[in-house]
């Protein structure tokens, strides 16, 4: 009944006469129109586009030879649902060789699965709290980078996933992690020195792909992200460790 009300509510059905007692009363015909609307529904066709199929006359020979038009509007709205059908099943088809790239690498479902390699490498390595911020910051990444920075960055997960990186990067941000807000200046001095140095190599390979910067409202996206969740000590680390790798 109420799929009725909504082909009344729309046009496609035109109310029908009451009883005594208030109730609609369908005749067959009323039968024949629902079961055409059912069945144009369930090809894929939205409500809006069936009342040219439904009133449109059958092709045939009118009065004194005169031609009744054929079902034009049944071809154009079944070649246009078509076109939609193919493009749909193009986006499914895509989707799911996704999830098949991101079951078979294990990957998790919300990072995209070029980025979330990186995920894969230090998986088990890193303080939490910087694998934390590092899986949600390649989540930005994944959204707004641009296809150059996304492929820069698959240079640098291999370089970091070259033999002897990781380690020493690992010990280092366990110093990071670990800085305090008030920490010496000779202690973020240290530690930013230590940084850009292990660094270096990671940074050459980004430098080498043009185009590969993010613009400056991405940029000020991340440093937002980095204000909010590193203490002071911190985040001059991260800026000596950025200045030092531009002069390099």
């Amino acid at each position: 009944m109420r799929a009725l009300r909504h082909y009344h509510q729309t046009g496609l059905l035109a109310e029908p006469p009451r009883s005594s007692n208030g109730y609609r009363e369908y005749d067959v015909h009323a039968l024949i129109r629902v079961l055409r609307i059912r069945r144009l529904a369930a090809l894929g066709l939205p409500l809006e586009q069936m009342p040219p199929l439904l009133d449109e006359p059958e092709p045939g020979t009118g009065p004194a030879g005169a031609t009744v038009p054929g079902p034009d509007a049944a071809e154009q709205a079944l070649e246009e649902l078509d076109r939609e059908l193919a493009a749909a099943v193009e986006r499914l088809t895509e989707q799911r060789r996704l999830i098949a790239r991101i079951r078979a690498d294990r990957n998790p479902p919300d990072v995209p699965p070029e980025l979330a390699r990186f995920l894969r490498i230090s998986a088990g390595t890193l303080p939490a709290r910087i694998a934390k911020m590092d899986r949600e910051q390649l989540v930005l990444l994944g959204h707004l980078g641009s296809e150059n920075v996304r492929a820069a960055i698959g240079q640098l997960f291999d370089v970091i996933a070259s033999p002897g990186f990781l380690e020493p990067l690992t010990v280092l941000m366990e110093r990071f992690d670990a800085l305090p807000a008030d920490a010496p200046s000779s202690a973020v001095d240290a530690l930013a020195a230590d940084l850009a140095t292990a660094l270096e190599p990671a940074s050459a390979a980004l430098a080498a792909h043009d185009g590969a910067e993010l613009d400056g409202r991405s940029l000020a996206l991340f440093n937002d992200y980095a204000a909010d969740v590193l203490n002071p000590a911190q985040l001059a680390v991260l800026q000596r460790v950025g200045g030092a790798l531009e002069d390099a």
